[in-house]
């Protein structure tokens, strides 16, 4: 009889040593399911860290704008401010005609603070210019150094992963999808937030439709007449003319009109100086005595050119004169049957200001007007006056006796000092100079999304990926080796025959681990914006998407586009792309 005893024992040992195997394979699985879980946990936080980054970075750009804006709109409230206060004094010089000049005063007060608004003006451009070309620049470096922050970041923060040994961020582009805008749309995002903080009042009041209508209105005001409001060039139209009285001063020192656009120059301090030292006495209208008052001085060269400036035969719309009067004593003595002049005496002369003309046809003094100037031979005006009033002797009695005598008085006007001249005119509400240098043009625009990005475009998109060495199989091959019976022969893989289960085994030990992950930063806002509005909205946010390659990523995005013109239920529109590829994997 064959003895059987110990064969139970001889299968059970073999089962065991199968059951071992199979324990350390599921072991070993789990370890490396484990491990690659924890490597893609890496990988996951790593594209969502940089994408955040990214998102954070587009919300910064969005505030910068946001700043430039405020800043623009202190530039704008001024302009619309003196726009205000130039369109009441219109109004109310014009009422002054009807009020008998009630309005007169009230129509100063504006023209002084229209005055006011535009000298404010223009000494706050210059510091907002520059406020506005260092956010600007500090946008630039936004747009440049952010993606490379975010790489630097990733590979930085493989440290706080134990699961992973290095990571790493590529984002899509070497930079932020972003580009300079054009400045009109600054300037009318400016001019709608100062119209928006002058309605605050009466916001209570007026119902939302309408506030809204009205900031949209003055946002396309602002872009219409940026050269106007925030004194850029290349605006969309001139800047808004209108047409006053204009009352101008004549004559005036040669560069004087230099003192308009160039207070500092030397010209404009000859000038001044000249205007000064032509200026007579207020009650004689002599010339002063720490004057010069030779022929060729201001205070004469100014009264000879007046002759011919002032003179009411050959211009129109002239008034208050400012002239010089001498009384005259002429004495007389009746000879030969006729009155004859035998004595001439000068009395002190009188300062005028009148609104007529001294001579011409309406003239006070005389109906002629000597254009006709003093010279080196008679350079005192007595001699030459503009005119006198001896006409009006005529009436007098021409009767006498032989031998009589008489005195008799009349007027010359021997200096004429200046006049008025009125006339209307178009000017622009701008001052001059108001429009910066074809240089500074481009400085301070703010930024928007590159043209033709979509929502979910691949600018948009983040890739990371997390690796590590291969996994420690150490204990798993002890346990191998006790169920092979320990042969180490068999698991060397010098040994192994090419394509066997040893040298996969191998290759499996040798092999990294490595995970892929990606993200996206997205415009989130709940409205629908069209594009041109996401960098003015801080609503950027990050999330984690399904890793495809740009190939893949284009193909899938076409199939979304079909998908939903043919579902119904979707709105087709780029900010419904992530609701389509939930509807797609559901």
């Amino acid at each position: 009889m064959i003895e059987q005893r110990g064969t139970v024992l001889l299968s059970g040992v073999f089962c065991l040593v199968f059951l071992t195997s199979i324990l350390s394979l599921i072991l070993s699985t789990e370890r490396l399911i484990r491990s690659q879980e924890a490597n893609q946990f890496a990988a996951d936080a790593t594209a969502f860290g940089a994408t955040a980054m990214l998102a954070r970075s587009m919300n910064l750009l969005a505030l910068l704008n946001q700043i430039m804006m405020v800043v623009l709109a202190v530039l704008v409230a001024l302009r619309l401010a003196q726009t205000f206060f130039i369109i009441a004094t219109v109004i109310l010089s014009a009422a002054a005609w009807f009020s008998f000049g009630a309005t007169a005063p009230l129509a100063s007060v504006c023209a002084q603070m229209a005055h006011q608004m535009g000298t404010a003006y223009r000494q706050a451009r210059p510091q907002i210019y520059r406020a506005l070309e260092g956010l600007n620049l500090a946008e630039q470096a936004v747009i440049h150094l952010a993606p490379g922050a975010a790489i630097a970041v990733s590979v930085a923060e493989s440290r706080h992963h134990p699961h992973s040994e290095w990571t790493a961020a590529l984002p899509s582009t070497l930079t932020l999808p972003a580009e300079e805008d054009e400045f009109p749309v600054l300037c009318g995002k400016s001019t709608s937030l100062a119209t928006w903080l002058a309605l605050a009042p009466l916001s209570p009041i007026l119902p939302n439709a309408i506030l809204k209508k009205v900031s949209q209105g003055s946002e396309n005001m602002g872009r219409d007449l940026s050269g106007f409001l925030c004194g850029k060039a290349g605006s969309h139209s001139a800047s808004p003319t209108t047409r006053r009285l204009v009352e101008e001063h004549r004559p005036q020192p040669f560069g004087l009109k230099s003192c308009e656009t160039m207070p500092k120059a030397q010209a404009c301090a000859q000038a001044q100086e000249e205007q000064r030292l032509a200026r007579p006495d207020s009650a004689s209208g002599a010339c002063l005595a720490h004057h010069q008052c030779t022929f060729q001085s201001p205070y004469e060269e100014l009264a000879r050119r007046a002759r011919s400036e002032c003179d009411p035969t050959m211009e129109k719309d002239l008034s208050q004169f400012i002239y010089q009067t001498h009384p005259v004593e002429q004495q007389e003595q009746f000879l030969l049957g006729r009155w004859q002049e035998t004595e001439r005496r000068y009395l002190e002369p009188t300062l005028h200001s009148t609104s007529s003309p001294p001579c011409g046809k309406k003239g006070d003094f005389g109906k002629d007007w000597n254009t006709l100037p003093t010279t080196h031979q008679t350079p005192d005006p007595l001699y030459t006056p503009l005119c006198d009033s001896r006409a009006s002797l005529r009436n007098l009695n021409q009767s006498g006796q032989e031998g009589e005598r008489r005195t008799r008085t009349f007027f010359q006007v021997t200096r004429l000092f200046g006049c008025t001249k009125t006339y209307v005119r178009e000017f622009s509400l701008a001052d001059e100079g108001d429009e910066i240098p074809e240089q500074s043009q481009k400085a301070g625009r703010p930024h928007r999304i590159q043209a033709d990005l979509q929502f979910g475009a691949e600018e948009f998109q983040v890739r990371a990926v997390s690796g590590k060495r291969g996994i420690n199989w150490e204990k798993s091959e002890q346990v191998r080796k006790a169920g092979t019976w320990n042969h180490e022969n068999q698991l060397n893989a010098g040994n192994a025959v090419p394509g066997s289960s040893q040298s996969s085994w191998h290759l499996l030990k040798s092999l990294p681990q490595v995970s892929f992950a990606q993200g996206e930063y997205f415009f989130g806002s709940a409205n629908e914006l069209p594009e041109s509005e996401w960098l003015w909205e801080m609503h950027w946010r990050a999330r984690l998407d399904r890793f495809l390659l740009p190939e893949q990523r284009g193909e899938e995005e076409e199939t979304s586009i079909s998908l939903c013109q043919l579902h119904g239920s979707l709105p087709c529109s780029s900010s419904s792309i992530a609701e389509l590829k939930d509807w797609m994997l559901h």
